[in-house]
């Protein structure tokens, strides 16, 4: 017995019909699935922090470097004393330049005494040069008794000290002979220096252009120290 045709219609229709419903929600999933998530915008004025000032930021403390040892750190520190006592010398010694240029005997005499406080060579050369040109024995003794902070003279300054043993001032002659023997005893016996020192000592013992005191003195120095 053959169905009739209206039925087969129905039975089609009804396929055709599941078919595109579940079309329909296969589209629907795959839209969800793939739909781009939304960025939720916050309020700039309701979410705003707020940036630090100069105001209201707290220095850190400080710290010491610490790739650095403590012989690096002693060397930059011991650098920076040594720059700073050589400007404090520079600017000294600058000061006494002017002083005893002055015309007026106490002030040569002050910036003598301030060159005795940096003892070097640029020193012991104007001390020298005073103790030959200046015409105020006190001027050429405040030189001698400052020159006797170096502990090893220079033949110049050795000769010029042999040369005041015969100054009209007694205290000159006598400061000569003392930085004299001073700058001896810190030579090495033996040494060049020392034998020419002691030769002209004992050469100056005969001269007659020598007060007796001095020579007397030369003397007694020359047997303390076992001089034939």
């Amino acid at each position: 017995m053959k169905m009739p045709f209206f039925r087969w219609l129905i039975i089609v229709i009804l396929v055709l019909a599941t078919f595109l419903v579940a079309l329909f929600f296969n589209q629907i999933s795959d839209i969800k699935t793939t739909e781009p998530t939304k960025t939720v915008e916050y309020s700039a004025v309701s979410h705003k922090v707020a940036q630090p000032t100069l105001s209201t930021l707290t220095p850190l403390p400080f710290k010491p470097d610490k790739t650095q040892t403590q012989s690096e750190r002693n060397a930059i520190e011991f650098d920076e004393e040594f720059i700073d006592d050589t400007e404090i010398e520079k600017e000294q010694m600058a000061i006494a330049n002017k002083l005893i240029n002055s015309s007026k005997d106490e002030d040569r005499i002050e910036g003598v005494e301030q060159l005795g406080a940096y003892p070097n060579t640029e020193m012991e050369m104007i001390l020298g040069q005073l103790l030959v040109t200046d015409i105020n024995p006190d001027v050429r003794n405040a030189a001698i008794l400052s020159l006797g902070s170096i502990e090893i003279l220079s033949n110049i300054t050795i000769n010029n000290l042999m040369n005041a043993l015969e100054d009209e001032s007694a205290d000159v002659r006598f400061n000569a002979l003392s930085t004299l023997q001073n700058s001896l005893l810190a030579m090495e016996k033996g040494s060049v220096s020392y034998k020419l020192t002691i030769d002209e000592l004992i050469a100056k013992t005969s001269e007659q252009t020598l007060s007796i005191e001095i020579r007397d003195a030369i003397n007694e120095f020359l047997n303390n120290q076992k001089v034939e």
